[in-house]
């Protein structure tokens, strides 16, 4: 990564620190509310090591894509992903009474949503990240909700930013 990458190396970041956290019990609570805030927040929470692995390598990924939009416009779509996101799940989880969603996948299948609808081509490194996602989220109920709602948000990205 390069200094092309510096939302991405914040994200990264941010996940491992939050990671530390839970790991060192000085939070133990997952946020798992039916508000706003918890489910934002719920973005960022990893409790599996091998999930945040998978999904620190999706962040490398998608660094890519930093790069090719610029960090400002990059800082946009994730912005727009994750709020879309947030409204969603939170959404799901009053109405339809889901279980709690965690970690970054959502904004990963956003990304790669609005990717695939912007190129004719998508960097198989993207795909990979994305497969290795599926395959180590420990609560298969909610990363289904929450990757069906990263996709939703990255299509809804494409057509309007």
């Amino acid at each position: 990564m390069t200094h092309h990458n510096k939302v991405s190396i914040l994200l990264i970041v941010l996940i491992i620190v939050i990671y530390s956290l839970y790991q060192t019990r000085i939070v133990s609570k997952i946020p798992c509310e039916k508000n706003l805030t918890e489910t934002f927040i719920g973005n960022f929470v990893h409790i599996s090591p091998l999930h945040l692995l998978s999904n620190i390598y999706g962040l490398y990924a998608v660094s890519l894509v930093e790069k090719r939009l610029g960090t400002k416009k990059f800082c946009m779509l994730i912005s727009f992903i994750l709020i879309l996101n947030t409204l969603i799940e939170t959404l799901e989880r009053r109405i339809l009474n889901t279980s709690c969603s965690i970690g970054i996948s959502g904004l990963l299948f956003g990304i790669f949503s609005y990717e695939l609808l912007q190129k004719d081509n998508v960097q198989p490194i993207l795909i990979s990240s994305l497969l290795l996602s599926v395959i180590t989220d420990s609560n298969k109920n909610a990363s289904i909700a929450g990757h069906l709602t990263g996709i939703i948000s990255g299509i809804a990205a494409s057509i309007f930013l």
